[in-house]
C-alpha cells in the first residue's frame, strides 16, 4: 500500500495557493500535487506510484474540459 495522496487539476494560481493552504492544515500528511493543465495530470498521474485518493478537477482547462 502506498501514501495517499491527491490531485488538484487547476489552472487559477491564486484558487491553487489557498485550496493547498487549507488541504495542509486540516490534512498536513497527505500531501497535493498540482497540476495546471489537462497535459500536466496526465504527466503527474503516469509518473506516480499510485493513484491519488483525490482529484478536485477544474472544469475549464486551457487545453480541454476536465
Amino acid at each position: 500500500m502506498t501514501d495517499p495522496w491527491i490531485l488538484l487539476v487547476e489552472d487559477d494560481p491564486i484558487f491553487s495557493m489557498l485550496f493547498c493552504r487549507v488541504w495542509t492544515r486540516c490534512r498536513p500528511l497527505v500531501p497535493v500535487v498540482v497540476a495546471a493543465s489537462l497535459a500536466a495530470m496526465r504527466q503527474s498521474l503516469d509518473s506516480a506510484p499510485s493513484s491519488p485518493a483525490l482529484v478536485v478537477l477544474d472544469q475549464n482547462l486551457p487545453d480541454g474540459n476536465g
